[in-house]
C-alpha cells in the first residue's frame, strides 16, 4: 500500500511539472504569435499597396486605391485584434504564475513568521526556565547558609562550663526546675491553709525515714515545724510518695496533673532569666521559618495543596537534636506572642510528630496539646 502511495505522488509530481513547462511554452507560444500578428498588421498595408498598385488605373498615391484601402485598413484591424487578445491571454498566463509564486512566497513567510513565532515562545520558555532555576538556586544557598549560620549559633552556645547541646539539655532541667519550685511553693501554701495536722504528720514521717533535715525538728513546738515545712523541698522526698499520703498528693499535683497555668508561669521566668544565653538561638529558627513560609515555593504548595517543596524543612528539622525539638515546642508553646507558630509549625506536618514523648517534661499536658496540635 505504501509503495502505491510513493508510485502515486511520483505521477503527481511528474505531472505537475510537465503541467508547469506546457504552461510556460504556452505562454512563450502566445507571446511569439502576438508579435506575428502585430508584426503583420503593421507590415499588411504596404504589401498591399505594393500588390495593387500596378493594378489600378492612374495609381498616384496610396489614396488611388479606393475600396482597396478600406479593406486593407479592416484587414490591419484584425491582426491588430487578434494580436492584443493573444498578448491579453500571454499576460493572464504570465501574472496567473506570479500570482502563484506571490502566493508561494506569502506561505513560506507565513510559515517562516510562524517558526519564528514558535522560536520566540521557546527562547520565552527557556529563559523562564532559567531564570526559575537561578531563582531556585539563590532561593537554596541562601536556605543552605541560614541553616549553616544557626548552627554556628548552636555550636557557640555556652553557660558556665558547658557548650552547645549540653546547653539545650541543661535550658530544658532548669525550666522544669522553675515549674517545680512554683508547684512547691503553691502545693505548701495550699496545704498550711488546709490542715496543720497533716503537716505534723509529715514531719513525723520524715523524721522516721530519716530525712536528716527533719530529724532534730521537734514536732510539738509549732514554730520548728512551720520554719521544717517552709524550706521543705518535695521534690527531694518525691521517691518517698508511696509512703505517705502528703507526697502523694505533691506527686500528683505537679506530675500526673501538672498545672498549665504554673507551667506558663514557670516558662515566662526560664525565659526572663536565660534569654541572654538562648535569645539568638530562638531568633535564628524564628527567621528561617518565616524564609520558608514567605518563599514563593511554600505559597505554591499552600495554593495547590501540594507537598512539593517540603524537603527544606525536613532538612531544617532534621538538624535539630531531639532536646532542641521539645525546647522549640515550649517556646513556641507558652512564649509571648508565638501564637502563629504554633499553626505554621504544623506546615507539612512534620515538626510535632518528631517531639519524642520520653523527653516531655510534663506529659499529661504535653501529650495532650501536640495531640491537639497534630488533628
Amino acid at each position: 500500500m505504501s509503495e502505491n502511495i510513493v508510485k502515486k505522488s511520483k505521477f503527481y509530481i511528474v505531472l505537475s511539472n510537465f503541467l508547469s513547462i506546457l504552461r510556460e511554452v504556452l505562454v512563450w507560444f502566445l507571446i511569439v504569435l502576438g508579435i506575428v500578428l502585430l508584426y503583420t498588421a503593421a507590415k499588411m498595408p504596404f504589401e498591399v499597396r505594393d500588390f495593387y498598385k500596378d493594378k489600378v488605373a492612374g495609381y498616384k498615391n496610396i489614396g488611388d486605391l479606393g475600396t482597396i484601402g478600406d479593406f486593407i485598413g479592416g484587414t490591419t484591424v484584425g491582426f491588430l485584434t487578434a494580436s492584443s487578445v493573444v498578448l491579453l491571454l500571454a499576460t493572464i498566463l504570465m501574472q496567473r504564475k506570479e500570482i502563484k509564486i506571490s502566493q508561494r512566497s506569502i506561505k513560506e513567510l507565513v510559515k517562516q513568521t510562524e517558526s519564528s513565532v514558535k522560536q520566540a515562545e521557546e527562547a520565552k520558555k527557556e529563559t523562564q526556565i532559567t531564570n526559575e532555576t537561578m531563582k531556585k538556586q539563590q532561593f537554596e544557598t541562601t536556605f543552605f547558609n541560614m541553616i549553616s549560620l544557626h548552627q554556628n549559633n548552636v555550636d557557640k552556645l555556652s553557660y558556665e562550663d558547658m557548650k552547645g547541646n549540653e546547653v539545650i539539655k541543661s535550658s530544658l532541667s532548669a525550666f522544669f526546675n522553675y515549674y517545680i519550685e512554683n508547684a512547691n511553693n503553691k502545693f505548701k501554701e495550699k496545704c498550711l491553709k488546709d490542715n496543720y495536722d497533716e503537716i505534723v504528720d509529715l514531719i513525723e514521717y520524715l523524721k522516721m525515714v530519716k530525712i536528716p533535715e527533719m530529724v532534730s525538728v521537734q514536732t510539738s513546738i509549732k514554730q520548728e515545724v512551720l520554719t521544717a515545712y517552709e524550706n521543705l523541698d518535695f521534690k527531694e522526698i518525691i521517691n518517698y510518695h508511696n509512703g505517705h499520703k502528703m507526697i502523694r498528693a505533691f506527686f500528683e499535683y505537679a506530675y500526673s496533673k501538672a498545672d498549665e497555668g504554673l507551667i506558663s508561669y514557670a516558662y515566662y521566668e526560664f525565659e526572663f532569666k536565660h534569654y541572654d544565653i538562648l535569645g539568638s538561638y530562638f531568633n535564628s529558627i524564628v527567621t528561617i521559618i518565616k524564609f520558608l513560609h514567605e518563599s514563593q515555593y511554600e505559597k505554591e504548595d499552600k495554593e495547590n495543596n501540594t507537598q512539593l517543596n517540603q524537603i527544606y524543612r525536613e532538612v531544617f528539622f532534621s538538624q535539630f537534636s531531639p532536646h532542641e525539638m521539645m525546647l522549640f515546642y515550649y517556646y513556641v508553646k507558652y512564649s509571648h506572642l508565638n501564637e502563629w507558630l504554633l499553626e505554621e509549625l504544623k506546615t507539612y506536618n512534620i515538626f510535632y510528630p518528631r517531639l519524642l514523648e520520653t523527653l516531655y517534661l510534663f506529659w499529661s499536658v504535653d501529650n495532650k496539646n501536640i495531640q491537639e496540635l497534630l488533628n
